[in-house]
């Protein structure tokens, strides 16, 4: 369902683990998708979520190769797997977005 203040949604794939090597789960596009809102934003994967307050990112970045990337959520909200990435085939335009919505972006 979508909320009122969604700014922007975009479905891809996904990776929640420990770290690059660690464990943890990951999907690839279309089983992911991500939603800026203006004071969260929300990774849905399969039927789970995890939602990250503004306070609870630290910054986001971009890793990957030029035409194809990930994004990754740098953040310290407790209980969630520290490597956080969302799979995109337009990770530049989707960091700009998310950028304008007022997150911490290091390009």
């Amino acid at each position: 369902m979508k909320e009122e203040n969604v700014i922007y949604s975009e479905r891809g794939g996904y990776t929640v683990a420990e770290s690059f090597w660690g464990e943890g789960s990951w999907a690839t596009w279309p089983f992911a998708k991500l939603e800026i809102l203006r004071g969260k934003i929300i990774l849905w994967y399969g039927p789970n979520k995890i939602e990250f307050n503004k306070r609870e990112i630290k910054y986001i970045d971009f890793q990957g190769k030029r035409y194809y990337g990930h994004i990754r959520i740098n953040h310290n909200k407790k209980n969630v797997r520290p490597y956080i990435l969302f799979h995109s085939f337009r990770p530049r335009r989707l960091l700009e977005i998310i950028k304008k919505a007022g997150y911490k972006v290091k390009l």
